[in-house]
């Protein structure tokens, strides 16, 4: 069995009659990358604030490396890294001394260079965090939260802002992380960024978890399935429609739903008997991000 870093069980966390945070209960492992997903309002940041031990909750228990992040906070601190959403640091200072800063506060063991390679940010030793682009601003929070050299880590939307090329650059950072065995809690609104980087996700809504699984058991389970697009000249489509296939048309192309890997493999086959081929074929599936709205709803409402 893997090792449970976090436990929470019954979670709840009210405002006067306002539930933000609903009884909810879930685990995370060491090494994984845990995404916690939802609409704003959801209760992400609430829950993920009480984990961290910066709120206090109404009822529930909380264990972060076996201990109450209530009552040992201080003892925790030393052990994980956080990046929050409005990381922000003196812009008028280099890279190397904002580390060796932190470095020196935290008085951790690790060096100013270990650190500003780990997140691909050496030859930016001496640039003054103002010139850095977004990207690299990011990288230099992740920088940050590793300097005590922590078992897990909390990044709270960390690539909200950044161009598709930034953001894999941060995503490259993360991956690594993760292969070194720490533990990941990540929030984000990037659909693409959960199914990409995480392990298992937990969806929320309106204070409550509706669904906690790998990405890849939400879309076999929630999905719709392939769908094998394809176009044909004229001769090849005539033939290909004797074969008395069941399709449908979208514009100049023939949609065919696939269920499994051995169908789309079986549906080549024919072609290659009647000596037909596809000008045009691709394969695509559901992402998370449909499932996603789908579920919830592009505004947060139940479809």
């Amino acid at each position: 069995m893997p090792e449970t870093v976090i436990k929470i069980t019954d979670l709840s966390k009210s405002y006067g009659k306002f539930e933000a945070v609903k009884g909810i209960s879930f685990e995370i492992f060491r090494g994984e990358i845990f995404s916690i997903l939802g609409h704003n309002g959801a209760g992400k940041t609430t829950t993920l604030e009480i984990i961290e031990g910066q709120r206090t909750r109404t009822s529930g228990t909380v264990q972060v490396l076996g201990m109450d992040p209530e009552t040992k906070r201080a003892e925790i601190s030393q052990r994980v890294g956080i990046l929050p959403q409005d990381f922000n640091f003196l812009e008028l200072i280099n890279c190397g001394e904002a580390v060796d800063f932190y470095i020196k506060s935290l008085n951790a063991k690790d060096s100013v260079d270990g650190i500003l390679e780990r997140v691909d940010l050496l030859d930016k030793k001496r640039s003054l965090i103002k010139n850095l682009s977004g990207g690299e601003k990011h990288k230099l929070g992740l920088g940050l939260a590793l300097v005590n050299d922590p078992e897990i880590l909390f990044l709270d939307e960390p690539t909200t802002g950044l161009d598709p090329v930034a953001r894999r650059s941060v995503w490259k950072v993360i991956e690594r992380l993760k292969g070194s065995g720490k533990s990941i809690i990540l929030t984000t609104h990037y659909l693409e960024e959960a199914q990409k980087l995480a392990d298992r996700v937990c969806i929320m809504d309106r204070g409550m978890i509706t669904i906690t699984a790998t990405p890849d058991e939400i879309i076999h389970k929630y999905g719709k399935g392939s769908v094998l697009r394809l176009s044909f000249s004229d001769p090849d489509m005539k033939a290909f429609l004797k074969l008395g296939m069941k399709h449908r048309r979208s514009g100049d192309f023939i949609e065919i739903d696939i269920s499994t890997m051995d169908e789309f493999f079986s549906i080549i086959d024919r072609f290659k008997e009647i000596r037909i081929s596809p000008e045009n074929l691709t394969l695509t599936r559901d992402t998370l991000e449909d499932i996603f709205i789908d579920l919830m709803g592009a505004d947060g409402n139940e479809s």
